[in-house]
């Protein structure tokens, strides 16, 4: 079953580990503080499948 949930701090790491699979090429390469830096300061949405974390949303 698929929910979106609000975001909170402890879903960092899932989302960061995410991040650098999907994006491990195209992307510049950021510190994990400057990438929590910038999600925790935006307005997100976790998506969550079976109770594990398969991507986000985020509006800065």
């Amino acid at each position: 079953m698929v929910e979106i949930k609000d975001f909170k701090a402890s879903d960092c790491n899932a989302l960061w580990n995410i991040n650098r699979n999907a994006f491990r090429k195209s992307l510049k390469k950021e510190s994990y503080e400057e990438f929590k830096n910038i999600i925790e300061n935006s307005v997100g949405k976790v998506i969550f499948l079976e109770n594990e974390i398969i991507g986000a949303i985020f509006l800065k």
